[in-house]
């Protein structure tokens, strides 16, 4: 049982870690303001402030992943308000990290940024932040590894995405529309695939893992929930897209439009599917208040 002293403290802990995670995703909003600004004037400096805004957020943001630990006295991973704050940082890392391979390349930050700057907001506008204890459900090695191989997934398919995206624009859009939007060929295509790759492996992982921890719980392997089975259509689309690449006939569109997909359907599985369960629940209890 909790005293008042406790639960006072707790409180405030709680307050602290969503004021801090309030300025995480507000910093990440100063990113994506400076990447637009750079799409505009395309201006080196803009874009070099943008890799450096992205890298001061991530400094900031890994004691609010640790001060969220102490707080829950675990790691992270339970809810989708904690995941989505990983997810964010994840994907800053992977992109930062393999942009010291490019020169005077930044539009990518651009969809990184916005990817991060949503995913936190999402986070803290639609998710309660309520520091549950731990569920017995999740009181599981292969729920951590599940979570962690996914997330590490995620990330590379959330840069993998932003590159592609551009690189459709660059590619195949309509020659009026990139002159518009001033696209060019600064966009290193091949790292689209390269990090899908790195993803793979991970996705696969969490896939095997995931089954394990459903077979803890159930005695079944596979159940046909609705996460489990859009990981599955996730599995099967990422698995087929790198499959295109190696096909002259399908490494073009084709190819690009399965990695766009693949991501649509990577945040169906992240947040999508718990989206339509909270809405179909909504409906059912106000069919039956009435």
């Amino acid at each position: 049982m909790m005293t008042n002293n406790a639960f006072l403290e707790q409180a405030s802990l709680l307050i602290t870690e969503i004021r801090l995670y309030w300025l995480v995703a507000l910093l990440y909003g100063v990113c994506f303001c400076t990447a637009v600004a750079y799409f505009i004037t395309r201006k080196n400096i803009l874009g070099e402030s943008l890799n450096l805004f992205l890298a001061g957020t991530a400094v900031i943001h890994i004691p609010l992943i640790l001060f969220r630990t102490y707080l829950v006295q675990r790691f992270p991973l339970q809810s989708i308000y904690e995941a989505l704050s990983l997810f964010a940082l994840l994907t800053t890392v992977t992109y930062l990290y393999i942009s010291r391979k490019w020169r005077n390349i930044y539009l990518i930050g651009l969809m990184v940024s916005a990817i991060a700057f949503t995913a936190c907001l999402y986070a803290l506008l639609n998710r309660s932040p309520v520091a549950e204890p731990i569920m017995p459900t999740h009181n599981s090695i292969w729920f951590e590894i599940h979570v962690i191989a996914g997330l590490l997934a995620y990330a590379a398919f959330a840069v993998s995405f932003s590159i592609e995206s551009l690189c459709v624009m660059i590619k195949f859009a309509p020659e009026r529309y990139r002159s518009i939007f001033g696209f060019t060929g600064e966009v290193p295509c091949g790292w689209s695939y390269r990090l899908s790759l790195y993803g793979f492996p991970f996705l696969t992982l969490s896939l095997i893992t995931g089954g394990l921890w459903a077979y803890d719980l159930w005695g079944v392997y596979w159940s046909w929930d609705p996460k489990q089975t859009w990981a599955l259509i996730t599995w099967m689309v990422f698995a087929v897209y790198l499959h295109a690449k190696s096909s002259e006939k399908w490494k073009g569109l084709t190819a690009s439009l399965l990695n766009i997909s693949g991501f649509v359907s990577m945040m169906v599985t992240f947040v999508g599917v718990d989206v339509l369960i909270n809405f179909l629940l909504t409906i059912k209890t106000c069919h039956w208040s009435h």
